[in-house]
C-alpha cells in the first residue's frame, strides 16, 4: 500500500512537471531554483517511510532466536531511522547478536569436537 501511494505520487510529480515544461513559453524557463525544488520533491516521494511497528515486531518474533536473521534484521531497521539514536541503539543490538551467534558457533564447534573425539576413542 505505502509502494502504492508512494508510486502515485511520483507520477503525479512527474506529470506536474512534465505540465510545466509544456508551458514555458507562457511562464517561461524553469529557473534553478524550481528544478532544485522538483528534483527534492521527486526524491522525498520515492522514499518510503520504515515499516510499521507492528510489521517490525512481528519480523523480530519470526527471527526468533537466531541471532544472525536478528542481526541483518536490526541492522535493516536502523537504515530506516531518522534519528541517530534510535540507529545507533539498532545497531548496538545488531552487534550483540553477532557476538551472541558467534558464541553459540563456539560451543557448537566445540561440542562436535568433543563427540567426535569420543567416537574415535571407542
Amino acid at each position: 500500500a505505502e509502494r502504492a501511494r508512494s508510486d502515485a505520487l511520483v507520477a503525479e510529480l512527474t506529470a506536474k512537471s512534465e505540465r510545466r515544461a509544456l508551458e514555458s513559453t507562457i511562464y517561461g524557463v524553469k529557473s534553478a531554483w524550481d528544478l532544485k525544488r522538483e528534483t527534492r520533491a521527486l526524491e522525498r516521494a520515492g522514499v518510503l517511510p520504515h515499516a510499521p511497528a507492528a510489521c517490525e515486531e512481528r519480523l523480530i518474533n519470526e527471527a526468533g532466536r537466531n541471532p544472525w536473521r536478528r542481526a541483518v534484521l536490526l541492522t535493516q531497521m536502523a537504515a530506516s531511522r531518522p534519528k541517530r539514536e534510535n540507529r545507533e541503539a539498532l545497531l548496538e543490538e545488531a552487534a550483540a547478536s553477532l557476538v551472541e551467534g558467534e558464541r553459540i558457533e563456539r560451543e557448537l564447534h566445540a561440542a562436535a569436537t568433543r563427540k567426535g573425539e569420543d567416537t574415535t576413542t571407542t
